[in-house]
């Protein structure tokens, strides 16, 4: 037989109020340290990737863009509801997930081959 635990339903306001606060504290916790891995990732890029990064850096510079991508875009569902309510916190994640997004396309993104490079050269600087 199986114990049944009963909670009135008086309780039930209550007990979902500090479950809703104890979570969306956590939330706004882990978003922040999410957010705060920017600096870790500035830190990286200076010293493994400006002067002559390595392909297994380039590889795990993109590897950790990539995650830290998927984490914000999975904090961006949840902040843009109407219902979330913390916009400060909605708006971090904006902002962050955009530095991000943009540093994948800086550091990652297609580049052009050497003849397509001269040519624009060429047409924006005619000799």
């Amino acid at each position: 037989m199986s114990a049944v635990v009963e909670l009135p339903l008086a309780d039930a306001p209550g007990i979902l109020e500090r479950a809703k606060n104890r979570i969306l504290h956590e939330f706004v916790a882990d978003a922040g340290d999410w957010s705060g891995l920017v600096t870790a990732l500035r830190r990286f890029q200076d010293a493994e990737l400006l002067d002559h990064p390595t392909d297994a850096s380039l590889k795990l510079h993109r590897e950790m863009l990539e995650r830290l991508i998927a984490f914000g875009e999975l904090l961006l569902a949840a902040t843009q509801s109407p219902s979330f309510p913390d916009r400060q916190t909605h708006e971090m994640v904006v902002v962050t997930l955009q530095i991000l997004r943009d540093d994948l396309a800086l550091w990652h993104g297609r580049k052009n081959p050497p003849e397509k490079n001269a040519a624009l050269l060429a047409a924006c600087f005619p000799e």
